[in-house]
């Protein structure tokens, strides 16, 4: 591993955590393996702040990612993607706004197909949804303010979070809110607030 590797949030020095085959999917845990790819994917832990990441995906563009990863066989490899995440999300999020949740505007940025944003919106939130994946013809500055974001295991899938961060905070109304959350190295959700 380089041995000069920096975290790409805080610039601290990292280690090696694990390194696994491209088509290890999330689909193991139910006995569902892929063939193998024999390309190594190392993922790496900052020693200061605990970012988990990917280095060997630091350099790539959107359209490899879409080639590669958020593909139309996505939801096979993590199909909790596709309603049981958006609908645990979306019960969370109604129970911790309540009422007071009519008068918010949301984003959830990095929303994938959409669904968290229309659940919400079946319970009358002003929700809307932006994936630079499903969005492509969208800029972020077209999008507006919002009093709360949420981008929900977002920032271990992009390639620079400070440009990540950027976004979301030009997308921030003034006093507004960001949930985020994050696969930690133990595959459970570190959630976080700004």
């Amino acid at each position: 591993m380089d041995e000069n590797l920096l975290c790409p949030v805080c610039n601290g020095t990292c280690s090696l955590l694990d390194a696994v085959d491209f088509n290890k999917s999330c689909e193991e845990k139910n006995g569902k393996f892929l063939s193998l790819a024999g390309t190594p994917v190392r993922y790496v832990l900052c020693n200061q702040c605990g970012f988990c990441f990917a280095p060997d995906f630091a350099n790539w563009n959107p359209e490899e990612f879409e080639e590669k990863i958020y593909n139309g066989a996505y939801n096979l490899v993590d199909p909790d993607f596709v309603e049981i995440r958006p609908r645990a999300n979306a019960g969370k999020l109604v129970s911790m706004f309540g009422d007071r949740a009519h008068s918010i505007k949301h984003l959830d940025y990095g929303g994938g197909n959409g669904r968290l944003a229309e659940l919400l919106r079946e319970s009358n939130w002003q929700s809307v949804s932006y994936d630079t994946f499903v969005d492509k013809n969208t800029r972020v500055e077209q999008l507006g303010k919002f009093d709360l974001i949420t981008a929900f295991e977002v920032f271990e899938h992009v390639p620079d979070v400070r440009k990540l961060m950027s976004d979301l905070l030009s997308l921030l109304s003034p006093n507004g809110l960001i949930l985020f959350s994050t696969l930690l190295s133990d595959g459970n959700i570190n959630s976080n607030q700004k």
